[in-house]
């Protein structure tokens, strides 16, 4: 979707990694806004910007858990947790999921726990 911006419960495909030159990145890919704990930080981050737009932003030591929240368990994979990270998503698409995305994504977020996988979750 050309020109799309991140908004509730679309699927959105970030690129993440470090905010250096030339550092590697992954892809992230996610229903936005459907976490227990209503938006996240990161979420939030990323609200409202567009396709090929690149967001920066900051993670306090020990403090991914709570920044990802149930997107943590993929996106932890990007970086060390204990260490603050300057991190840049690029934000590579937004479309509309299929319905049964969404309701997969929702069945997801509510299966996560109890957690022991580092995710610091705290479940």
């Amino acid at each position: 979707m050309s020109g799309a911006t991140v908004a509730p419960l679309m699927k959105v495909t970030v690129s993440c990694g470090a905010a250096a030159p030339h550092a590697g990145r992954r892809e992230l890919a996610f229903i936005f806004g459907v976490g227990p704990e209503g938006l996240v930080p990161f979420e939030l981050a990323l609200f409202g910007h567009a396709v090929g737009e690149e967001v920066r932003f900051t993670v306090a030591a020990g403090e991914a858990g709570r920044f990802f929240g149930h997107l943590a368990p993929a996106a932890l994979r990007l970086f060390d947790r204990d260490a603050e990270a300057l991190l840049a998503a690029r934000i590579e698409a937004v479309e509309r999921p299929d319905p049964r995305e969404v309701v997969r994504a929702l069945a997801e977020t509510t299966g996560h726990g109890p957690c022991d996988c580092g995710c610091g979750c705290g479940r």
